[in-house]
């Protein structure tokens, strides 16, 4: 049971990030193509107040996503409350 826990949240974290573009997007924060990477986009935040926390969230998605990682319930419950965090930011800037 928890391997199927965890493998429908390590599903879930592609979609998390890409709402995280899309609400970007719509911003006009970042003009979303693809064929960026989500370094790209990193980069396209420079100079802004949501670099920082932006490249904190790609980095947990390489991470969890392209390592292979597998997060327990508190970890993915503590990213997804940071992505949670991060949107209500790109509202606020």
């Amino acid at each position: 049971r928890s391997d199927l826990v965890t493998g429908v949240q390590t599903c879930a974290l592609p979609i998390l990030f890409l709402q995280v573009l899309q609400k970007l997007n719509q911003a006009q924060k970042i003009n979303y193509a693809d064929e960026k990477t989500n370094w790209h986009y990193v980069n396209a935040l420079s100079g802004t107040a949501l670099q920082a926390p932006f490249r904190s969230l790609t980095r947990s998605f390489d991470y969890i996503w392209y390592g292979e990682f597998k997060p327990d319930a508190i970890m993915f419950q503590q990213l997804q409350n940071e992505v949670n965090r991060f949107t209500q930011n790109i509202q606020a800037s």
